[in-house]
């Protein structure tokens, strides 16, 4: 599993924490359909089910970058990048569907239909020797929970791993009743009728 481990390691993170890909990705990769043959990625699992997280974008200049949000359909609610903010970057606050409230003055707030998300985030890439200055802004790019917002957070960095998880089959996972399934968080929110990325 993607997020099976107790911090950023490669192309896995624990949720809520980004995995940067710092090369160009193998054609023999399948973690996703396809891979951009011209962008490095950078990729987070979230869950928004107690409360909203902060993504915080670095200025990108006039490169092209997107952070899309795909929720626990597979629905595109918001894609926040070079074409619909432009190269100035910004703070987003992912919102699951069961949280009221407030975001902090300057957050643009992304309402997620489901309490979890991926974030597809890509950075053009011209090539090996543009790597350094795009790992600068990856490192740059950070997932804060509201409740920590305003203070020194730093990521978890030896997040506890569950017994047996690595071994057991996915649609076990899906079906297990002590966890209530690892989609109930998608399930308790039906499919809807998408509305078109932002």
């Amino acid at each position: 599993m993607l997020t099976h481990v107790t911090s950023p390691t490669g192309a896995r993170s624990p949720i809520n924490q980004f995995a940067h890909y710092r090369t160009f990705p193998e054609a023999s990769n399948k973690t996703v359909v396809g891979f951009n043959v011209d962008t490095l990625y950078s990729l987070a699992q979230t869950d928004l089910a107690a409360e909203p997280l902060l993504l915080t974008v670095p200025p990108m200049g006039d490169r092209y970058w997107i952070m899309q949000i795909i929720d626990g359909w597979n629905n595109v609610p918001a894609a926040p990048g070079a074409r619909t903010v432009g190269g100035a970057g910004g703070v987003f606050g992912l919102v699951g569907p069961e949280w009221e409230g407030t975001l902090p003055d300057g957050v643009t707030r992304i309402d997620v239909p489901t309490s979890i998300a991926l974030i597809g985030g890509r950075i053009y890439t011209a090539g090996p020797d543009d790597y350094a200055a795009v790992h600068a802004l990856q490192d740059q790019l950070s997932l804060v929970p509201l409740s920590a917002w305003g203070t020194h957070y730093t990521p978890p960095t030896d997040v506890p791993l569950e017994p047996g998880v690595q071994d057991t089959p996915v649609p076990a996972q899906i079906k297990r009743p002590d966890r209530g399934g690892v989609l109930q968080p998608a399930q308790r929110t039906p499919p809807h009728e998408p509305t078109g990325a932002r």
